[in-house]
């Protein structure tokens, strides 16, 4: 396992990094992704339980199934302009991410019901704010996707329009 693998940076221009690459690396607080990654592959970081930021660089268009499961301490996540896709529970459990912001770039997020306990922020606090670049909710997103907890029936607090920019002058 890697349970005591602290810290990594991967080398610009890796493109692919496997499923599960990272799984129960439960001491990885710090971890540099590569220019040139194309997707955050489902289960990438599950239960990487003391990641506490992590920036998604350009070119990742998908984040993948249960990506940041468990990510308990993760406060702070950057998202690029050009990603397409969030898969069920990306960011389930990830307790401590209080803001996000998703560009407008994003058509794809889950969440419908019956199935609203696979939305991408499941097992999220209530505090979660939810800056978007979209003017109001894409098509592609289902109707619980910002559901925080399917048990109590809570939702994030969601911000439509912003720009990057707006989205970093309020947090």
């Amino acid at each position: 396992g890697c349970s005591s693998l602290g810290e990594l940076s991967i080398p610009d221009g890796v493109t692919e990094i496997g499923e599960c690459a990272f799984m129960g690396c439960s001491s990885l607080k710090n971890i540099y992704l590569p220019k040139g990654l194309t997707k955050i592959e489902h289960d990438l970081f599950w239960e990487c339980s003391s990641l506490t930021s992590i920036d998604i660089p350009e070119g990742v268009t998908e984040l993948g199934l249960y990506a940041f499961y468990g990510c308990s301490s993760l406060n702070r996540v950057s998202i690029p302009d050009g990603l397409i896709n969030i898969e069920d529970c990306a960011f389930y459990g990830c307790s401590s991410l209080k803001n996000v912001y998703i560009p407008a770039s994003v058509m794809s997020i889950p969440g419908n019901v019956p199935d609203r306990e696979n939305a991408p922020f499941n097992g999220c606090k209530q505090h979660l704010v939810i800056y978007c670049g979209a003017d109001s909710k894409p098509e592609g997103w289902g109707t619980w996707w910002y559901c925080t907890d399917s048990d109590e029936i809570s939702f994030a607090y969601v911000k439509y329009g912003y720009t990057r920019d707006a989205y970093l002058n309020e947090i």
